[in-house]
């Protein structure tokens, strides 16, 4: 019957904020409050593999550190956790044109980027936050960032991390934040962000690359406008550094 549920996926325990379906259909990825990626085999509706779990304190395999600092509330992210999630909202997912591996973008500042087939971390772009050990920027009690530090070695987002796209090549990602910015990362070559997209006058809420141009890029943002961003520029941003 046309509008009658043909399945129900069951296994989170918070709200599903996104979703993403590979090309051919046969997976699809979802994420949300709980802050865990599920991969599904769509035909037999079930998980293709064990779920790419969370970091926090209720999860026994996460070894970072929890309810650090005065108020107790701080989390402090060890290099060496097996847990390959994320510790907050997961808000956008998307999988690589040839459907081999998946990226997620969350709250917690960071891209990642997963293996379909065994939900290995491939990669990860990781924020400027008091969690992130490689930061040095200093940060007020609630998490803002407090003052930056032009040294710092991190090339990630300064804010929460709200859509994800792949170019056509399956190179790179963009990513666009609340940080009014859009990051080009270079994922499969360098693994360095290339280029930062600056234009917004606020949170940039969505971004998408073109499917068959390498080149073009477009966001859209609370400021009301949609950009397409200058090919040559972001070209220029892409080319391998000297």
């Amino acid at each position: 019957d046309v509008g009658s549920v043909h399945r129900t996926f069951v296994g989170h325990v918070g709200g599903v904020i996104c979703l993403a379906m590979s090309r051919d259909g046969k997976r699809m990825a979802s994420a949300g409050m709980d802050r865990t990626v599920r991969v599904w085999d769509v035909e037999g509706g079930r998980e293709a593999m064990p779920p790419i779990t969370e970091h926090s304190e209720d999860n026994k395999a996460c070894t970072c550190k929890h309810g650090a600092g005065e108020n107790g509330d701080e989390y402090v992210e060890d290099e060496d956790c097996p847990v390959a999630g994320h510790s907050d909202y997961v808000r956008c997912l998307c999988f690589s044109p040839d459907g081999s591996l998946f990226a997620s973008c969350s709250d917690d500042r960071s891209v990642k980027v997963y293996s379909v087939n065994t939900g290995e971390e491939r990669g990860a772009l990781k924020g400027h936050s008091r969690d992130n050990p490689s930061c040095s920027c200093r940060f007020f009690p609630s998490g803002a960032r407090q003052e930056v530090d032009r040294e710092c070695p991190v090339e990630g987002h300064g804010d929460c991390v709200t859509c994800v796209s792949w170019s056509a090549s399956g190179a790179s990602v963009a990513s666009a934040s609340r940080d009014t910015t859009v990051r080009v990362w270079d994922y499969a070559r360098s693994g360095a962000v290339k280029g930062t997209l600056i234009g917004h006058q606020g949170e940039v809420s969505s971004v998408a690359w073109s499917p068959v141009h390498e080149d073009v890029i477009v966001s859209g943002g609370a400021d009301g406008t949609v950009r397409l961003w200058d090919g040559r520029l972001l070209r220029q941003a892409l080319d391998p550094m000297e």
